[in-house]
């Protein structure tokens, strides 16, 4: 196992607030290819948030996570984004970030 397998990690992520209709999930998708970190997000069907999941080196997810705490898209509001770690092995699920509809 080299080095940077052992430092994969995974998460799940549900980011709420006024985070639809605001091309949230166009910028998370950009913000996640910028650091290299692979996945997924989609509009959550309550209305009110946008869910997915994050992998790949902890630093970099680690920073996904912030960003989606306190940045997000330029017109979001983001009022809180819960992170869930999912234990993982150490190959990756995804090879890419995803929007999912």
């Amino acid at each position: 196992m080299n080095n940077v397998q052992s430092q994969l990690t995974r998460c799940r992520f549900v980011v709420t607030g006024k985070v639809q209709g605001v091309f949230f999930r166009k910028c998370t998708k950009q913000e996640a290819d910028r650091l290299g970190v692979s996945g997924w997000c989609r509009n959550s069907a309550d209305g009110e948030s946008v869910e997915g999941e994050l992998e790949g080196i902890r630093q970099k997810v680690d920073e996904m996570i912030t960003w989606l705490r306190e940045k997000g898209s330029p017109h979001s509001m983001i009022q809180s984004c819960e992170v869930e770690t999912i234990p993982c092995s150490d190959e990756a699920l995804f090879n890419s970030f995803d929007i999912r509809k």
